[in-house]
């Protein structure tokens, strides 16, 4: 190579670099423009969402004329986020040692209101299950008995919200020290939790209807026919192993960090 070639390919490099930078510093500024604005108008957005929605809760209210527990209870919500919001707003960051009381409290006041102001359906008699799915073959009184009354009646399903609680808590303690990796483990036990006590509280419904509590889904109105299910366990059989096989192929092309010099080196290839 001559010295000539050697200048002209130094010059490109140059150039290249030159390129990289002033597309990096571009994309940087653009980027935080962008971000800056989503940022505040989601907090605009989110904020006006809280105010609006409290202002109609009480004004349904007002019209009612009498206040009942779930009147009592949603504006200590409203309260929580709109804390949220404004602190998210001044700080530009999540409020995170707030974060856990505020999913306490939450937690409580939902779990309160779900016990005390919200009747749990029952469903008190089946259609067979050799017949075709049809939510509406069901019988379901609307007002059976309550949350609380079924863990009570299954309590083995207590477990998922002392998880939940205790969870949230310990995580909360675990976030205000030197603990991220148990703050992160205890604060995933304690989301399992509310999800399992969700799915433990609505089992053996999926969804509740309010309006008609015969057209409520259960896990039985929601599932697919023999048939369907037999089919799909064994398409899952087959192009399942194809799937990880594939992942675990792309994963091994890309693997690795992708340099300077990497880039300068297969600048024809590369991409």
């Amino acid at each position: 190579m001559t010295s000539d070639q050697r200048q002209e390919r130094h010059m490109k490099q140059q150039w290249i670099h030159r390129l990289r930078e002033g597309t990096n510093d571009l994309a940087d500024g653009l980027g935080s423009l962008l971000a800056g604005a989503f940022h505040y108008l989601g907090l605009f957005a989110i904020g006006a969402t809280v105010a609006w929605s409290a202002v109609t809760a009480f004004l349904g209210m007002a019209a009612q004329g009498h206040a009942s527990i779930d009147d009592i209870l949603l504006p200590f919500i409203y309260l929580e986020l709109g804390a949220m919001v404004g602190i998210y707003f001044k700080t530009n960051l999540m409020p995170v040692r707030i974060l856990g009381p505020v999913l306490l409290a939450s937690l409580a006041i939902a779990t309160i209101w779900l016990i005390v102001g919200i009747g749990r359906p029952e469903i008190t008699q089946m259609p067979a299950t050799d017949a075709p799915s049809n939510p509406l073959n069901k019988t379901v009184e609307a007002a059976g008995a309550g949350w609380f009354q079924h863990f009570l009646s299954h309590p083995w399903m207590l477990v998922a919200p002392a998880l939940a609680f205790g969870g949230l808590f310990i995580a909360w303690l675990l976030v205000r020290g030197p603990g991220a990796a148990g703050a992160f483990l205890f604060s995933s036990i304690g989301t399992a939790g509310t999800l399992l006590t969700v799915g433990f509280g609505l089992y053996p419904f999926l969804l509740i209807a309010s309006t008609d509590p015969r057209s409520s889904l259960t896990i039985w109105d929601a599932s697919s026919s023999h048939t369907t299910l037999v089919w799909a366990f064994w398409i899952t059989v087959v192009f399942l192993p194809i799937v990880l096989l594939y992942t675990r192929w792309v994963y091994k092309v890309i693997w690795g960090s992708v340099t300077e010099a990497k880039v300068l080196q297969d600048q024809h290839t590369l991409y």
